[in-house]
């Protein structure tokens, strides 16, 4: 049997939307429209959009994306959240392999393309490549034009595996998930490495270090490229820049998870790890700076837990080695005294000069 005869591999490509009329188009066709994506004599690509309880007009972008494109499945659900829209995207998936794109962010041009060579080249379970961020179509489109880490024409980068870097999954919890890398998308997954592992439903914030871990755990092999693959739309809306909210404790449960298991792991990681959830409470105690007293007095209960969470992981040795000697004096005072600690952080925003 000759290689036009074998029967191609599949990829399937999940995108979980809430209310993405404006944004879902463009990032079906930033998959789409890449020769990698829709002419590769290896492998096949599926994608399965999530509308996950859109209120707008993102129903009507599914059913016409559907009819132009046989390769799209689409599935409609209440609003559940992205780790429950993910999941259901898991459970309908028929690729070998997997990735994630969030319906706001895009893939740069030949981006499976990428990360198809990597995983397979190098008998990876999962493979990963870099990221840059944008903020309007100008410079999403100077990205794809000049790609930031490669610099080669397209049809050299199409022809060459990436340079990488392979690791076992328990050694990349130290070089890469407590480093810098705790996304799930800029990815491809075996399938077989997923098995049954799904994101936990009822978190919006840090799900995906969770995900991450639970692969990582079970991968003996992943191999990443800096090579930019992944267009990851720097939205003022999105979870993480919006003001404090309740969902913004999510974080804080996650890394909360993560140390306990890392701890077991490895436990000579338990200090970095125990930093990470620090820089967590530390990140979400600061949204409820910025709320005024009354909304202050509303989430006083999510504040005194961000107070806890630092007093019970205040005395892991080595956890503050790696902070400021000012930040580590905030991170006391808000470990034992968290509604001061918002309150004077509040005045202080208050009257910082706007041009300081």
């Amino acid at each position: 049997m000759d290689c036009s005869e074998r029967q191609k591999e599949k990829i399937s490509v999940i995108i979980p939307v809430h209310n993405g009329q404006d944004c879902l188009a463009a990032c079906v066709g930033s998959i789409l429209s890449h020769p990698d994506s829709v002419r590769s004599p290896r492998y096949d690509v599926e994608i399965i959009i999530i509308d996950d309880g859109s209120t707008d007009d993102t129903a009507s972008v599914c059913d016409k994306l559907r009819q132009e494109h046989e390769s799209i499945r689409v599935i409609t659900m209440e609003d559940s959240g992205v780790s429950v829209a993910r999941n259901s995207g898991l459970d309908m998936a028929a690729g070998d392999y997997v990735a994630f794109v969030d319906a706001d962010d895009r893939l740069m041009p030949g981006a499976l393309d990428i990360l198809y060579k990597l995983i397979t080249e190098t008998g990876s379970d999962i493979s990963g490549c870099g990221f840059a961020k944008w903020h309007d179509q100008a410079e999403y489109r100077r990205l794809c034009e000049t790609p930031p880490s490669a610099q080669r024409p397209q049809e050299e980068m199409m022809e060459q595996t990436p340079a990488y870097r392979s690791f076992g999954g328990i050694e990349y919890l130290d070089v890469g998930l407590l480093t810098n890398d705790t996304r799930c998308w800029g990815k491809l997954y075996r399938r077989e490495a997923i098995a049954e592992t799904r994101f936990p439903p009822g978190l919006t914030i840090g799900e995906d270090v969770l995900f991450l871990l639970a692969v990582l755990i079970r991968s003996p092999k992943i191999s990443v490229t800096d090579r930019i693959g992944y267009a990851y739309f720097q939205n003022p809306a999105g979870a993480i820049l919006r003001p404090f909210e309740p969902s913004h404790m999510d974080q804080i449960a996650c890394w909360q998870s993560v140390r306990s298991q890392i701890a077991e792991l490895r436990p000579e990681l338990s200090a970095r790890a125990a930093t990470h959830l620090i820089r967590a409470v530390m990140e979400t105690a600061g949204k409820s700076e910025a709320c005024p007293a009354k909304e202050r007095k509303r989430h006083r209960q999510h504040i005194d837990q961000c107070g806890q969470s630092l007093a019970g992981v205040l005395g892991t040795p080595g956890a503050m080695d790696a902070l400021t000697k000012g930040f580590r004096l905030q991170i006391w005072l808000c470990g034992f005294a968290p509604r001061l600690y918002v309150g004077l952080q509040h005045r202080r925003e208050k009257w910082r000069p706007k041009n300081a």
